[in-house]
């Protein structure tokens, strides 16, 4: 698995290469770069506002095309750096977790951290309780968002408050029906063993 702490951007040689491999939607993002641009300069004719958010959103849509570009340079399986939260004085990572097979990147990560940190705590999250359920019904058909906790010397907790220090992962279903997983670990030793782990998967 790769890891990255700064995802592609999906500008410069990400972007050639892209363009490369998808001539069609690169001269369709460009077309709609260029309307927009001249839909933006007729602001002081006729309907001017109207031509001139016209032409924001055409110059926006035409950014679609970096997006991709940045997606298609990610290297999956990938954990991706997404925030530094910090609260009762505790940073923290946070990360999301970026593959093709999902539910395979999430067993395999999650033996690993088994290994690396000792059993995980494993809990349906139900918003201001949990109820622990087995391994097994976290994979199978989870009825609620899934949490899995690993202590870092210390007993695991699923709740990641205080100065508790641990990884936890988190998984749940998308209003689209997609899984989605992502991961806290407090900067320093957790982080440490989360992407000694990530890179072995």
């Amino acid at each position: 698995m790769q890891v990255y702490e700064k995802p592609p951007s999906g500008l410069g040689p990400e972007l050639g290469r892209h363009a490369l491999a998808n001539r069609a939607g690169a001269a369709f993002a460009l077309a709609r770069v260029a309307v927009g641009v001249l839909l933006m300069g007729l602001l002081a004719f006729p309907l001017g506002w109207l031509w001139f958010t016209l032409g924001v959103v055409s110059f926006a849509s035409g950014f679609l095309f970096v997006k991709a570009a940045a997606r298609a340079a990610l290297v999956r399986p990938a954990l991706v750096l997404t925030g530094r939260p910090k609260w009762d004085g505790t940073r923290r990572l946070a990360w999301r977790l970026d593959s093709d097979d999902l539910p395979a990147t999430l067993m395999h990560l999650t033996e690993g951290l088994d290994a690396e940190c000792g059993s995980a705590l494993t809990a349906y999250d139900l918003g201001d309780d949990y109820r622990g359920i087995t391994r097994t019904e976290a994979f199978g058909s989870p009825e609620h968002p899934v949490l899995f906790a690993w202590g870092i010397d210390s007993p695991a907790r699923l709740k990641a408050n205080d100065d508790v220090v641990g990884i936890w992962l988190r998984m749940e279903y998308d209003e689209a029906d997609e899984l989605r997983a992502t991961l806290l670990a407090n900067e320093g030793r957790a982080v440490e063993r989360l992407t000694h782990v990530a890179w072995r998967v």
